[in-house]
């Protein structure tokens, strides 16, 4: 019993892109990798390497109106993103003002709203997404629109983020 405790510890241990060993010991059972069983799938924030390329997107936006900005993104990482389920990859957005709070970094204001993936994603997929952008609740010159790759109850994924700098009217 040890000894196939050990390579299923090492499949687990290896997260969600690990593989097992191909040849199983003599006489023991081939073990199931989790690739072989769903696919390599991204589940954590290093699972998601995003390449963004803006396709439309404002350079202002009004008090009241809900632009739109469309992009395409790049799974440039190794496993699939999914486009539904628990582990469903999604993009959201926030602004940022570093004129009004002194920091690039910090969030002003956050709509809530989401975008989905039209399919799951595969390593070297793209997909174009459109998102529904509402301005921040005052006006401010330069503000960051930061959109950002989320796998809900994970969290965000600024640091892999398409930043726009929109002017708040």
């Amino acid at each position: 019993m040890r000894r196939r405790l050990v390579p299923l510890l090492s499949v687990l241990l290896a997260g969600s892109c690990g593989r097992a060993p191909e040849v199983p010991a003599a006489g023991e059972p081939k073990p199931v990798s989790l690739e072989s069983r769903a696919g390599c799938v991204a589940a954590t924030p290093g699972e998601i390497e995003p390449r963004f390329e803006p396709v439309e997107a404002p350079s202002s936006i009004a008090a009241g109106e809900v632009a739109r900005v469309r992009f395409r993104v790049l799974n440039a990482g190794p496993c699939t993103w999914r486009a539904g389920g628990p582990d469903a990859v999604r993009f959201g957005y926030h602004w940022s003002d570093p004129e009004g709070t002194g920091s690039w970094d910090s969030v002003v204001w956050d709509d809530g709203a989401r975008t989905s993936l039209p399919r799951d994603l595969p390593p070297g997929g793209a997909a174009e997404l459109l998102l529904g952008v509402r301005p921040m609740p005052r006006a401010a010159a330069r503000a960051k629109l930061v959109i950002a790759p989320l796998i809900e109850r994970v969290g965000w994924l600024d640091g892999k983020a398409l930043v726009l700098t929109v002017d708040v009217r």
